[in-house]
């Protein structure tokens, strides 16, 4: 049986939070827009604290997006 490979994810940390008024919402509409070019299935947990939040994305994404 061939196992089926799950793509490489890393954590990003975001600054903003909810006393940001920071939601999920708000970041996978953020990291899923045209200019960022993520897939919302390219996006994995979103963990929001007080002042900052951390998303899972598939690796490597955002060298392509800040270094074009």
């Amino acid at each position: 049986l061939a196992v089926a490979q799950r793509p490489r994810m890393q954590t990003i940390l975001l600054s903003g939070g909810r006393k940001d008024k920071v939601r999920a919402g708000d970041v996978l509409g953020a990291l899923t827009n045209e200019d960022a070019g993520l897939d919302g299935t390219d996006i994995g947990q979103i963990e929001l604290h007080e002042r900052l939040t951390y998303a899972r994305t598939l690796d490597g994404w955002e060298t392509a997006v800040l270094y074009p």
